[in-house]
């Protein structure tokens, strides 16, 4: 019969039972067996040796030479749960010790536990001491609560004995019976008077289901089995098609983060035969091993992976017009047809200031058609990352595409725009700001700078007075104090040819960035770069030392004047002819072959910044951000900038989103039609995420893996740091250097631009020895 906790307290009110229930949270008990040994009948349960003697009032055993064993084995056998089964069993006895020793009154149930009185006080799987001294002549009820893998609970009088949970006497066990003992030279007698045995689900199964974790994966015997699992990296792309994946069917994942940092992983769902129907994922919080300190289940979001075919394009390396993985769809259930995969994408969030050490969870896959269980395994550091990072991020959110995905008729009638408009009137598009509410904004924020993406737009000009900076000065302090480093204030470019214009052109940008002066004096932010972006590739254009450099030194001449706190910011590789000009330089990757280092170093010596980009170039074999391109590129590409000394990253457009198919409004829009990835003959250049339902953005695998890299490019700014105060410490020469030997990227991670690894494991185990090497720093300097 089954008992809700009422039910207990109806037996304490009778007297039938003296304590509470051994695991105070049990949801429900149910009771297996009942012993008693003052019945009539009751040694037909048991077998009894040496000097074990029934009598009216009880059971007796006793130490007796000439016999090692004296006691009762019961004739019945007992099903001893796994992990997955999600319940316990509890076997509690009653008895009176007559005469205590050591060793003596023993209770065993095969490999889960062993109980004996050693003294006062009993010892649980010969280690583990009560707290709880037990008396001669007086009555005693004494249970545990375990399965195969460990005991949870030890009472003895209803008092907890154990702090946490502890491994049993002996795993592996599945069926045993239950022996109760004194043997010949533990000097021990008793009088046992009852055992009962009960199967108790708690209130909730994960410590249970963490017991066995090693077990959890595999399939029971004879149970048919509906979908296998498999475990891949955040770097690879995986497919659809169920004969193109090659990874193996082993889905345990073991991940490692510091504080303050998200790692991603994917585990691939492939149908065993038949389609899976209403494929979802369920998390668990993330136990510490200390069994008490947890990472909430909300730190870890899943998404299922979305394909989107590509086109043949310049950025077609491979497998053109096929449907590669890419966009992050909402956590909703999902159908997986017979001959294919669905990798599902989990990103674990550590909080700052999470207790280092191991933590386990579980994650449950579930399909109509049945369940699987993966075991996850975090390592958190003893570090955080820093909010704000070293790496400057100016990756363009159009708020303009934005607006115009979810308000199309608002945004064309303030903007008197057509269905056919281009991006490029979007950037200006200040007279929209109160289209998207509040809340929508942070959340885009919110998004953006968990990628560690600093909010911005880096091609607004002045229009009517304004541009349109995002954030805007009201939300400023919000984005700062979650981690932004940098926003631009503007665009500038060619001046108008007619000087009364150009006047008029330069009044208005002096008045829009001192109208910024009052909100960045007060906020007083050290650690965030203001600037403008400028003159983008203008050594790219027809004859720009007669077309572009005159504006140049008109307008930035002005700003470096009249604003030397603003950083004059222009998508060009270092030239002489601007040196006092433009003092961050942002060329292409390309644009910096070794032979340039020498130059980027002495404009950094002379105090400017040198900050790097990609766009629709450079191709293969250099890294990009490209749908077609592998998985490691958006990784690699920090731990080239690091490598390189560059101090910012750039990219022009993360929400470009192709007018006339994707935001049109007299058709269905994404996803009831394909997306279109094709921009500028290639798959997917500038568009790192998606918009999703109800103004939800949606990130792309290449958006979380550069937020992966970016956290590395920030863990060795972290080293950096620390090999600078070993060095200084004088006494740590032999710490400095190993940890300076780190910041040297391995040839093998990367040795240039277009030479690095293809191999995720490379990069994860130089990440790995960072970190272990920040570690070991910290504590010698202090700093832990």
């Amino acid at each position: 019969m089954k008992n809700k906790k009422c039910y207990w307290y109806f037996l304490l009110l009778l007297g039938l039972v003296c304590f509470p229930p051994a695991n105070a949270v049990a949801e429900t008990v149910e009771l297996i067996r009942e012993f008693r040994f003052d019945a009539d009948n009751a040694a037909d349960a048991w077998k009894a040796e040496g000097a074990a003697l029934f009598q009216k009032d009880g059971l007796y055993t006793g130490s007796m030479a000439g016999k090692v064993f004296h006691g009762v084995s019961s004739e019945e056998k007992f099903d001893i749960p796994a992990a997955r089964d999600g319940y316990l069993l509890r076997v509690e006895w009653t008895l009176v010790p007559l005469r205590i020793g050591g060793w003596g009154q023993h209770v065993n149930l095969g490999g889960p536990f062993v109980v004996e009185l050693t003294g006062n006080y009993a010892t649980l799987n010969a280690r583990h001491r009560a707290v709880t001294a037990v008396k001669a002549g007086e009555e005693t009820v004494i249970s545990c609560d375990f399965n195969k893998y460990q005991v949870f609970d030890w009472r003895i009088n209803g008092e907890p004995q154990l702090e946490q949970a502890v491994p049993a006497w002996k795993e592996g066990f599945t069926r045993s019976g239950l022996a109760l003992s004194d043997f010949d030279q533990s000097k021990s007698a008793a009088r046992w008077l009852a055992v009962r045995i009960s199967k108790v689900v708690p209130d909730e199964v994960l410590l249970l289901m963490l017991s066995g974790l090693d077990d959890l994966s595999e399939a029971k015997q004879n149970e048919a089995v509906p979908f296998f699992t498999a475990a891949a990296s955040p770097m690879d792309k995986v497919f659809r098609e169920a004969s193109d994946f090659k990874g193996k069917l082993d889905a345990n994942v073991c991940i490692t983060a510091a504080g303050r940092e998200s790692e991603s992983f994917q585990i691939v769902a492939i149908p065993a035969g038949a389609s899976l129907h209403r494929l979802h994922a369920v998390t668990s919080d993330l136990v510490h091993s200390d069994g008490v300190t947890r990472i909430p289940s909300g730190q870890v979001s899943w998404h299922p992976v979305g394909y989107i075919q590509t086109r043949e394009s310049n950025s077609s390396i491979r497998r053109a017009g096929w449907w590669w993985p890419d966009v992050l769809m909402p956590p909703e259930a999902v159908d997986v047809k017979s001959g294919y995969v669905q990798p599902l994408w989990f990103t674990v969030a550590v909080p700052h200031g999470a207790k280092s050490g191991d933590y386990r969870g579980v994650i449950t896959l579930k399909a109509e058609e049945g369940e699987r269980y993966v075991p996850l395994r975090l390592t958190v550091r003893s570090f955080s990352l820093p909010l704000r990072g070293k790496l400057k991020t100016a990756f363009c959110f159009s708020p303009g595409i934005w607006e115009m995905w979810y308000a199309p008729q608002a945004v064309k009638e303030r903007m008197g725009l057509t269905g056919r408009s281009n991006h490029g009137p979007l950037y200006s598009s200040s007279e929209c700001e109160d289209i998207l509410s509040r809340e929508d904004w942070y959340r885009l924020y919110d998004f953006l700078l968990a990628h560690r993406l600093s909010p911005t737009q880096i091609y607004s000009r002045i229009k009517n007075g304004r541009s349109r900076v995002i954030p805007p000065a009201e939300h400023m302090d919000y984005c700062y104090k979650r981690g932004m480093n940098a926003t631009c204030l503007t665009n500038v470019d060619v001046l108008s040819g007619d000087p009364e214009t150009a006047d008029r052109q330069m009044a208005e940008l002096e008045a829009w960035i001192r109208s910024w002066e009052e909100c960045i004096t007060a906020n007083d932010w050290p650690d965030m770069c203001w600037y403008v972006h400028g003159f983008d590739e203008s050594e790219m254009r027809e004859d720009p030392v007669n077309t572009v450099d005159p504006s140049i030194r008109r307008v930035f001449g002005m700003l470096r004047d009249q604003f030397p706190w603003l950083k004059r910011e222009s998508a060009n590789p270092i030239n002489e002819k601007h040196y006092g000009l433009i003092n961050v330089w942002t060329p292409l990757t390309q644009q910096l072959p070794a032979e340039k280092m020498e130059l980027v170093r002495e404009r950094q010596k002379a105090g400017d910044e040198v900050w790097a980009y990609v766009c629709c170039g450079p191709g293969r074999p250099y890294a990009n951000l490209f749908i077609d391109f592998p998985g490691v590129d958006p990784r690699i590409l920090p731990w080239q900038y690091y490598q390189k000394g560059i101090t910012g990253f750039l990219y022009y457009l993360i929400n470009l989103y192709d007018g006339q198919e994707n935001w049109n409004t007299e058709e269905p829009k994404w996803p009831d039609r394909p997306w279109n990835p094709y921009s500028f003959k290639t798959n997917s250049d500038g568009i790192l995420m998606y918009p999703g339902p109800n103004r939800m953005p949606l990130a792309s695998t290449r958006m979380e893996n550069l937020r992966d890299g970016i956290e590395d490019y920030e863990a060795l700014a972290m080293l950096e740091e620390i090999a600078r105060r070993a060095t200084e410490e004088g006494n740590l020469q032999d710490y400095a250097e190993r940890a300076r030997a780190g910041l040297a990227v391995r040839e093998e991670v990367t040795a240039s631009w277009t030479d690095y690894t293809q191999d995720p494991e490379v990069i994860v185990r130089a990440r790995r020895e960072v970190d272990a090497l920040i570690e070991e720093g910290m504590q010698l300097t202090g700093a832990l």
